[in-house]
């Protein structure tokens, strides 16, 4: 079985189709559904079979799960019914299956979503008219206190400023005091030094100083390179975080704190670590989703949706005659570590990095390219997910230098952007172009010429 390269309705033996077509027993075959995808059935769920031609059989959900008919799939409760809570401007109220929601968006009115009362464990939530600018901070008329607007934009509650403190542009600081030391340290990596890609970092501020209290809170920042979307673990706010340089390029980390009287360090303590490549072909995919307000999150919202879009990087070994989504010869989410049956480890592509719900990277490594060979690099968006075309960036790294970046390359939903050819050992990348443009396609599932 094998993808062709027409669509349906350019085959007398095919009638057209939503889905694209395939070959089956010899016979162009119409796709009756999008491979891979998920529906609810029968109380449970259904897969559409490699080859679109159907539906495979219905497997129950497990025990206290739901198949949710929005979603394709099965869930487990997550809120309680009649409950309600807000995610990115949007009020949930739970419905009756527990898992999935009523979702009413208070921006369409001009309005945000916010707790409004009820009690801890059962708290109200509505769409509710903005009083101040969301976390706004300014002094009081008497210079001895603080005025905090909450997140929502809906509250803005008085603080005063500690014994010996006075409120200057927005904050309580000592009068007189001295500022407190902020200090980075990064487990095993020198600052300044060079680390591998889709490296975890351990940086900790615990060793800060305080000359006139203890060090009580943490602002961490980060200035990284373009396409990176990485961000603190477990929070920016925490004494130690864990952050994941997945991107290729310099990162500048910034630590401030502020001791037990409020006072903030007067300077930041700056940690520089360059991510550098490894030998043979390494591919960056990012994208910019203009419509995806938070292009960091991850997982889905509290109402079950998926947080972000999903756009796939694909590469191609010559043997796949240009046939995107090949069972062997094509390196993308679906196969992260095929079997190109040359020896050696390094010898196969490896998937390194995937995002389904975001702005990337996804990365593909190549340690040891075979000789007279042509590599294919290509773009398909999966799934936009409701939040819009998306702006594609690629980046191709040879032995440790870039030598190939093409960026704000816009794909709506499904359309496959084929890139460009890297020839080994010749080591050269060549643009794939159409009349002079990038050639893109609307690509349902697979490669169509």
């Amino acid at each position: 079985m094998s993808e062709t390269f027409f669509v349906c309705a350019d085959s007398p033996t095919c009638a057209a189709s939503d889905y694209g077509c395939t070959c089956f027993e010899g016979a162009c075959d119409v796709r009756t559904c999008r491979p891979w995808t998920t529906r609810c059935a029968g109380g449970g769920q259904q897969v559409c079979a490699p080859d679109g031609r159907g539906w495979e059989a219905v497997k129950d959900c497990y025990e206290g799960m739901v198949c949710v008919e929005a979603l394709g799939t099965c869930l487990s409760p997550s809120c309680v019914s009649g409950s309600e809570d807000c995610v990115n401007g949007r009020l949930g109220l739970c419905k009756e299956d527990g898992v999935s929601w009523e979702v009413t968006d208070c921006e369409a009115t001009d309005e945000v979503c916010d707790h409004v009362g009820g009690g801890e464990l059962d708290p109200d939530f509505a769409c509710v008219a903005q009083t101040c600018v969301p976390e706004s901070v300014v002094c009081g008329a008497d210079g001895l206190s603080v005025t905090h607007c909450n997140l929502g934009g809906t509250y803005a509650g008085p603080m005063r400023c500690g014994v010996d403190q006075e409120c200057k542009d927005g904050g309580c600081v000592n009068v007189p005091g001295g500022c407190p030391t902020a200090v980075i340290t990064v487990a095993t990596v020198v600052e300044g030094g060079q680390i591998g890609p889709q490296t975890v970092l351990r940086l900790s501020g615990e060793e800060s100083l305080s000359a006139v209290g203890e060090v009580a809170q943490y602002e961490w920042t980060v200035i990284q390179p373009a396409g990176s979307t990485s961000v603190f673990m477990p929070t920016s706010s925490s004494p130690e975080v864990m952050f994941e340089a997945n991107v290729v390029g310099e990162y500048v980390f910034k630590l401030y704190v502020r001791d037990s009287t409020g006072q903030k360090s007067c300077v930041a303590s700056i940690y520089t670590v360059l991510v550098v490549p490894v030998a043979g072909i390494r591919i960056e995919l990012t994208w910019d989703t203009p419509g995806d307000a938070d292009q960091t999150d991850t997982g889905r919202d509290r109402f079950g949706e998926p947080t972000g879009s999903d756009v796939d990087l694909h590469f191609l070994h010559p043997l796949a005659e240009g046939k995107v989504f090949h069972a062997t010869y094509d390196a993308f989410t679906f196969n992260e570590s095929p079997d190109w049956g040359v020896v050696g480890p390094t010898n196969n592509p490896k998937v390194v990095r995937v995002d389904d719900d975001g702005a990337g990277p996804e990365v593909v490594v190549l340690e040891s390219p075979e000789s007279d060979a042509a590599y294919t690099v290509a773009a398909h968006y999966w799934n936009e997910w409701g939040f819009g075309p998306s702006r594609v960036t690629v980046r191709i790294y040879i032995d440790g230098v870039m030598t190939y970046e093409e960026s704000g390359i816009e794909l709506v939903n499904e359309e496959l952007w084929e890139i460009a050819t890297i020839a080994w050992p010749s080591k050269v990348t060549t643009p794939i172009r159409v009349d002079g443009q990038p050639k893109i396609a609307y690509t349902p599932y697979g490669l169509e010429r």
